[in-house]
């Protein structure tokens, strides 16, 4: 093939030339399978296709390889939403937002944030939270998501459950009863 760059890759996805952007990626991977953004081209390209478990699995390989390659993260948050898969897509803001590399300019992800936030605290889900937060980052208005003290609490359970209680301390502190049982077991496993 004549492919010579990644470039000409992204070129070919931005004129609509899918089958020429897979080729120029398929051609990069064989020269080198372990960069993040031949993989971030693949689900780009993928997710235009309208993709979305391809778009998935080559995302999460972009961001495996360089967990701080914020545009994979923006990709594989579209690609959840595209699925209206709201778990993986509030699961992705939160490991985005603990590396710190969530965009609150947000390339139109907030209306997906407020969808995935919604559906799951809606659901008292744990996985909610995250997108909730990434709303509030973003200077969103949250006055009109469901209630959220079941979810907070589902959520910083589920910080507690992964070790990560200084975390749920905060959170609980910060909106809830100080003799809360749940704040003050996490209070007892922290120390």
């Amino acid at each position: 093939t004549s492919c010579t760059s990644l470039s000409s890759g992204w070129q070919a996805l931005n004129r609509g030339d899918y089958s020429k952007a897979k080729e120029i990626a398929a051609y990069h991977l064989a020269l080198d399978p372990m960069n993040s953004e031949v993989y971030r081209l693949s689900a780009s390209t993928y997710l235009a296709e309208d993709h979305a478990d391809e778009a998935i699995r080559s995302a999460k390989f972009a961001v495996t390889l360089d967990e701080t390659n914020e545009q994979a993260s923006v990709i594989l948050q579209k690609a959840y939403a595209a699925k209206k898969d709201w778990n993986g897509l509030c699961t992705e803001v939160e490991r985005a937002s603990h590396l710190n590399i969530i965009r609150t300019s947000n390339e139109g992800l907030e209306s997906h944030w407020r969808e995935g936030a919604t559906s799951l605290l809606m659901a008292g889900q744990a996985d909610g939270w995250p997108c909730y937060q990434a709303l509030k980052n973003a200077n969103a208005d949250v006055s009109t998501l469901p209630d959220l003290a079941k979810s907070r609490r589902a959520y910083s359970e589920s910080l507690v459950r992964r070790g990560r209680y200084a975390e749920a301390i905060s959170m609980l502190e910060s909106s809830a009863d100080p003799y809360d049982n749940q704040l003050m077991a996490a209070r007892v496993y922290y120390q």
